[in-house]
């Protein structure tokens, strides 16, 4: 490594890192969708010289890591930027693979609406699916007057709209206006209903 002298003092100058005598190696240079951020961990070799001996680089030491779009399927790429002793930029691509998306099952959904009242049903629901949770549209069917006459409750259906599957509501019918969810694992999105979203009519049979 180079060094400079200023003003009695012995100042070292950074290496310059870049294509040519830096090399970023992955494990593996394609990964599947997942849903999340893919991170994966690179190993960074510095060559000063066609000669030299090539120097396993340090991450945090010798150089940061950051990504750019590696979360949806695609080319995703990762920066090595030199840091300490280091500096320059060198790239790396690595590929995300589309997958095919299965549904484990969605969320439970529980409404309680007053006598005579259509009840307000959520417009999205929640799939538990192989690369996480996915918010989801649905179109729920038609409620009729007569299912709200009586206290008590019943189910209704709903289709998932990207998915086509139908899913199931549990209505429950009181004397008292109250409106609540019961949610099976965790919810990404909040817990506000959202009047108008089922098709609910108000009709004397």
């Amino acid at each position: 490594m180079s060094a400079k002298r200023s003003k009695g003092t012995l100042r070292r100058i950074a290496q310059e890192i870049y294509r040519d005598n830096t090399t970023v190696t992955l494990e593996d240079r394609a990964f599947d969708y997942t849903g999340s951020a893919l991170t994966p961990k690179p190993v960074v070799t510095y060559k000063a010289s066609e000669d030299a001996q090539a120097v396993t680089l340090t991450e945090g030491t010798d150089y940061e890591v950051s990504y750019k779009n590696n979360t949806e399927p695609g080319t995703a790429t990762i920066v090595v930027t030199g840091k300490g002793a280091y500096q320059g930029v060198v790239e790396e691509n690595f590929v995300i693979n589309a997958v095919d998306i299965t549904v484990a099952d969605y969320e439970a959904i529980a409404v309680t609406t007053a006598k005579g009242v259509c009840p307000a049903l959520p417009g999205t629901v929640i799939a538990h699916t192989n690369v996480g949770d996915q918010v989801l549209d649905v179109q729920w069917d038609e409620i009729s007057a007569e299912q709200l006459k009586q206290i008590g409750t019943f189910s209704t259906g709903g289709t998932v709209v990207d998915t086509n599957a139908r899913i199931t509501a549990e209505i429950t019918v009181t004397a008292v206006i109250g409106v609540q969810r019961g949610i099976r694992g965790n919810s990404k999105r909040d817990n506000t209903f959202h009047a108008g979203n089922s098709n609910c009519i108000l009709q004397q049979r």
